[in-house]
């Protein structure tokens, strides 16, 4: 069984704050989940998302890529949006309750809590080999 995670957003800062090169990334998964449907990351660690053939059978037009990959882009992305990471990249308990008890109000709370659903999809699918199935 997978890991399911539904993701959205609604808002993005202007080009002039620097976010396009992260903001084209989110718009490209998010485009990629209404075009497709279900969208498949495995805790395999692989580049550029493959596409499958028709005759796999893999819901989503076959479209499986790499939580591994995911997580490092998502991790990349969090300064933009104002997450701070530890010197590892990772993610301390502190700084996601902090993420998560955003108020709506807050400058990029839309995008930091999808962030918070993203990153901790990809960090429980790669430490329990789970995939996530965006649908």
């Amino acid at each position: 069984m997978g890991l399911a995670i539904s993701v959205g957003t609604a808002s993005w800062a202007g080009d002039d704050e620097g976010l396009t090169h992260h903001r084209a990334r989110f718009d490209g998964l998010s485009a990629a989940l209404a075009r497709e449907g279900v969208v498949w990351r495995t805790p395999v660690d692989f580049g550029d998302p493959v596409f499958l053939p028709e005759e796999s059978g893999v819901a989503g037009a076959g479209m499986v890529g790499s939580s591994h990959r995911l997580l490092a882009e998502v991790r990349e992305c969090a300064p933009a949006i104002g997450i701070r990471l530890e010197q590892d990249g990772s993610l301390s308990d502190a700084e996601a309750d902090r993420v998560y008890a955003l108020p709506q109000s807050a400058p990029f709370e839309i995008e930091s809590v999808v962030w918070l659903a993203l990153h901790e999809a990809c960090r429980a699918s790669v430490s329990t080999g789970q995939a996530i199935i965006f649908h």
